[in-house]
């Protein structure tokens, strides 16, 4: 049996099989040819291998892609391989940032030479880069020909730069919505066919789930370490605090109590000489003790936060704030009359004051205003103020933030959040969302 490979006049490729038998009588011979037209096998055989190729080729992206752990590394295992299933010129994988309305370029490929690209770290804003319509709605966009765009944007004349004539852009999708892109672009028109884009959709997915749960590790890793920085943190404090307090005890109400042993022991020892200045002294003695007790207690948990709510504790702590610190608080309030739960109250107080502590270290203001707010079921607070600024992203991930781990960590246990915004040199606004769960009504605590 004989196969005979050809091409038709329309370019199209054929196959046929030819069988010839032969056999001989007593006066002739015979012979029979047999001609079996084949394409169709052959196109069935070739779509086999096609579809095999293509499926271990998407095989090796998620054994790439679960081998994987940044979103960086993710990103350039499926760039590496995706150029085997279509021909691709230069591809990318962008993530977005909706809160700081920033697109980051997490990998790109390729070179000149066909090399993937190092890690890019590259941020663009969305206003110069918006964001398609048929991506926000999770459809997969295809441009055969760039110039037939009516409107050559940036992003199309970046694009064109880099010899990208046609390209596809697939939607990385998850539950909470449109997490990235994945950018492909071809150095000729016309070059992605529905077969592609099934490839590109196929693909995205993949690497949407695998992006997912490579930033939701982060995040966790990221809220790992800083509870152990901040647990470290809170011991050290406990412990500065505890040293303080004992310095205290020993200097102030130690040396009091001192004195005031020693006058009572002149009494005791002579009963029959006592000073009536002696009795004074030790009545001196005895109100500066107080004092002393009572103002350490007030540093440790001011019992007006228990006795008579949010409102007045704020209002007392400002006007000694104030009187310590020279930095005038301007308060702004609304729905604090009634009280609330005692954990709330107590979140509430300490993201305040510690908002204030760090505005008096670092901020160099002689000014700053505060504002809390009970409406919508929330309780929120801002804290304002135009001093020297700082980076947040920088100082949360700095060990020294301690304060600021701190009021977010509260936030978060009340089930709130706090959001802070800030650039070196403009200024620095905290802002706190707390749920309000269940209030209490305005209540006298027995001391």
């Amino acid at each position: 049996m004989l196969q005979v490979e050809g091409i038709k006049r329309n370019k199209s490729k054929f196959r046929i099989e030819l069988s010839i038998s032969a056999w001989e009588s007593e006066d002739e011979v015979r012979i029979t040819l047999f001609i079996r037209d084949v394409t169709e096998r052959m196109v069935a055989e070739n779509m086999l291998i096609h579809y095999n190729f293509r499926l271990e080729n998407l095989r090796t992206i998620d054994r790439a892609i679960l081998s994987a752990q940044s979103p960086q590394a993710i990103a350039h295992a499926v760039l590496k391989h995706l150029k085997q299933l279509m021909p691709l010129a230069r591809a990318s994988v962008s993530l977005y940032d909706f809160g700081v309305n920033k697109i980051e370029i997490i990998a790109e490929s390729w070179d000149e030479e066909g090399n993937l690209l190092g890690d890019q770290d590259t941020f663009l804003l969305m206003e110069q880069y918006p964001i398609n319509q048929t991506l926000l709605e999770g459809k997969l966009l295809r441009v055969d020909n760039i110039k037939d765009l009516p409107k050559q944007s940036q992003m199309v004349q970046a694009l064109s730069e880099h010899g990208i004539q046609s390209f596809m852009r697939a939607p990385l999708l998850t539950q909470d919505g449109l997490l990235g892109v994945l950018n492909l672009g071809a150095g000729n028109p016309k070059t992605f066919t529905s077969e592609h884009e099934e490839i590109a959709r196929e693909v995205a997915d993949s690497l949407a789930v695998a992006l997912q749960q490579a930033k939701l590790f982060e995040q966790i890793e990221v809220g790992r370490v800083q509870l152990q920085l901040l647990s470290r943190k809170l011991v050290n404090v406990q412990e500065t605090e505890r040293r303080h307090l004992a310095l205290e005890l020993h200097d102030e109400i130690g040396q009091i109590l001192t004195g005031l042993k020693y006058t009572i022991e002149m009494c005791l020892r002579w009963p029959d000489k006592i000073d009536p200045a002696n009795l004074v002294e030790s009545e001196k003695l005895v109100d500066e003790l107080i004092t002393c007790i009572q103002e350490i207690s007030l540093r440790l948990r001011p019992t007006v936060l228990d006795d008579l709510g949010l409102l007045p504790a704020l209002l007392w702590h400002f006007g000694r704030y104030s009187t310590q610190t020279g930095v005038e608080v301007e308060f702004k309030h609304r729905g604090l009359k009634q009280r609330f739960t005692p954990q709330l109250e107590t979140t509430s107080y300490r993201i305040v004051q510690e908002g204030l502590t760090n505005i008096a270290r670092h901020a160099k203001v002689k000014e700053v205003t505060v504002q809390v707010t009970n409406a919508e079921n929330h309780l929120t607070i801002q804290i304002r103020d135009e001093g020297s600024g700082f980076d947040p992203e920088s100082s949360f991930s700095s060990r020294e933030s301690s304060g600021l781990i701190g009021m977010r960590e509260r936030a978060l246990m009340v089930g709130g959040q706090l959001i802070v915004e800030s650039t070196p040199g403009l200024g620095c606004l905290i802002k706190a969302e707390l749920p309000l769960k269940d209030r209490i009504e305005r209540r006298s605590r027995p001391r």
